[in-house]
């Protein structure tokens, strides 16, 4: 009987599938594709779709990439386990790739894993593509998904060492994404990019303080005391860069304060004890850390003390 002889799915068919808007996930699906077909897929198709699989942290300047599972002594690709024959396959093949952010990705891995800066200016210039496709397509639900190509751009952005047409496209992004001259909107999508603009040394400290400050007041007048904080901690992370310890102290005590305003909601509202006894605790926490910085919190920490035994009270009366 004579065998069935597989057709062979090969990097030039990889190639031919993906077109500029293809995304990470859309290229292994089509891999996976010809796998459930039973196809014969080369080898460095299959090396591609390891890099591929590579998870993306990028707050790890010099470790950005983690392999896909970690299961007890046994996982995927990490980026030590690269061979230089191996880079070789990443190399031909950045630039016949359409797709911006499989491009990315290829240029990342060869500076983080074989330090070739040159492809430092491509990866970043990937990835603002990419982005700006992603902002472009209205099809797209959630600006969510960008953030760590966002993040990891701004950080490669660094190396560059010419940064002037970078920064143009970088701050239209933002522009895009955080839309400053509009009023704060009542979810989580502007604190989440304001933090990563606020420190990506495109503006002046002093602006995105003041930037930082009034979208913090909005939020306060939403009642949404979790964004309000957050908005005053990037005000107090410039504060501590500027060695400003007055201002420093004043902001801490400002963030401090505002649990008690979030606990008087809460019970104006009706919240439960078990809520309440949450919200103390974390406040306590953090009136405690900051009194080892400001030595100006002991009041405050003995009236969370009580606000948390009447929380414990009713949680307890709840049950």
């Amino acid at each position: 009987m004579s065998k069935i002889i597989k057709s062979k799915y090969t990097m030039h068919n990889f190639i031919d599938d993906l077109s500029e808007h293809h995304t990470i996930q859309e290229s292994l699906s089509q891999i996976s594709k010809y796998k459930n077909e039973n196809h014969s897929i080369d080898e460095n198709v299959l090396f591609i779709e390891e890099v591929l699989t590579l998870g993306l942290d990028a707050k790890n300047v010099k470790e950005p990439f983690k392999p896909f599972m970690v299961y007890q002594d046994k996982r995927t690709l990490a980026i030590e386990d690269i061979k230089p024959e191996q880079y070789k396959v990443l190399r031909d093949l950045i630039g016949t790739i359409k797709s911006h952010q499989v491009n990315a990705r290829l240029c990342d891995v060869l500076w983080v894993g074989n330090q070739e800066y040159p492809k430092i200016e491509l990866a970043v210039d990937s990835y603002l593509s990419y982005i700006e496709y992603f902002l472009d397509n209205k099809d797209n639900k959630s600006n969510i998904a960008i953030v760590n190509e966002l993040k990891r751009c701004c950080s490669l952005r660094g190396l560059l060492k010419d940064k002037d047409s970078v920064n143009e496209r970088l701050s239209g992004i933002f522009e895009n994404l955080i839309k400053p001259l509009e009023k704060e909107p009542s979810d989580f999508t502007r604190i989440i990019y304001f933090e990563i603009y606020a420190f990506s040394n495109l503006e002046d400290d002093n602006k995105i303080t003041q930037m930082s400050e009034a979208y913090a007041n909005e939020s306060k007048a939403q009642n949404h005391y979790k964004k309000y904080r957050d908005y005053l901690d990037i005000s107090l992370r410039l504060h501590k860069k500027a060695k400003d310890i007055e201002k420093r102290d004043e902001t801490l005590n400002i963030i401090c304060d505002s649990y008690f305003d979030e606990i008087k909601s809460i019970k104006k509202g009706g919240g439960n004890g078990l809520m309440l006894t949450e919200l103390c605790s974390r406040a306590l926490y953090e009136n405690m850390m900051a009194h080892k910085i400001t030595r100006s919190r002991k009041e405050a920490i003995d009236d969370i003390h009580a606000e948390l035994n009447n929380a414990s009270l009713k949680s307890q009366d709840e049950i």
